[in-house]
């Protein structure tokens, strides 16, 4: 019944901000120095979330009034919809709400905000993680480094050894590169690692794509726990969902919320 709905999810606050830009920005011929949009604290279940309502002049034609008036619709006439996205597997069922969201990239963004701090897929994920890197050593290298790595092959190993290595938009190539070497000279001993790749929201959609195709091709997907913040905004994230390939490419977000809204 819509009457548990509402009691489940709602909004708790909601206040309007400015914050300065770290430097002026000029997407689309629109020069911003500050950024300006609506925070709200909503409640699910108990759990509270952040999210943040901020259409950027320039990279999107939607003003805040527009984007708060398809918001606001959401939260009253279509809590269920946004209930079943929470619960959702994956955050790409995003784009079954197309026409209530209205394919607004500023609403789909405090969206997937909420369901990366309250889909119990995402919480499970991260327990997941939590679980695991209390039993594994998880060193965070430089992709030279990585590069320079010593694998090392121990039979009596219980758990792959998880390792962060950090590869720039400008490093995916190289990167693919010395994976064909190590899987050539060290089949045996790659297979005791996984890897957590981190993109420092760097690449375009394009790269990431670019790489997962390529370690499909080498049989090498395995060997990724997951993408860790890869891409350099929203809109790459949408270029992701539109592409063919709307595979499991695993991504994690970690600290992205206060990023981006800060």
């Amino acid at each position: 019944s819509m009457a548990s709905s509402i009691e489940n999810l709602f909004i708790e606050e909601e206040y309007t901000y400015k914050a300065k830009l770290p430097f002026p920005q000029r997407p689309g011929g629109v020069l911003s120095e500050e950024k300006g949009g609506i925070r709200y604290q909503v409640n699910f279940k108990g759990s509270q979330a952040l999210c943040d309502l901020s259409p950027f002049p320039g990279l999107t034609k939607t003003t805040l009034k527009e984007a708060k008036a398809v918001w606001d619709q959401l939260f009253t006439k279509h809590l269920k919809n946004v209930e079943s996205y929470l619960f959702a597997e994956d955050y790409r069922s995003l784009s079954l709400l197309k026409e209530k969201t209205q394919s607004l990239a500023p609403i789909e963004f405090a969206l997937f905000q909420l369901w990366c701090q309250l889909s119990p897929h995402a919480k499970k994920n991260k327990d997941r993680e939590k679980a695991k890197s209390g039993l594994k050593k998880n060193d965070v290298l430089s992709f030279s480094s990585w590069i320079n790595f010593d694998l090392k092959t121990d039979e009596t190993l219980q758990e792959k050894i998880t390792l962060k290595v950090k590869c720039s938009k400008e490093e995916v190539s190289a990167f693919i590169e010395d994976l064909k070497v190590k899987q050539k000279d060290f089949r045996g001993e790659l297979e005791n690692y996984q890897l957590r790749i981190d993109g420092n929201t760097g690449w375009q959609a394009s790269d990431l794509n670019r790489f997962w195709k390529e370690l499909e091709g080498l049989g090498l997907t395995h060997l990724v726990d997951y993408f860790e913040e890869p891409l350099q905004n929203y809109q790459e994230y949408k270029k992701l969902l539109q592409g063919e390939n709307l595979k499991a490419i695993p991504i994690a977000h970690e600290e992205f919320l206060e990023d981006y809204i800060q």
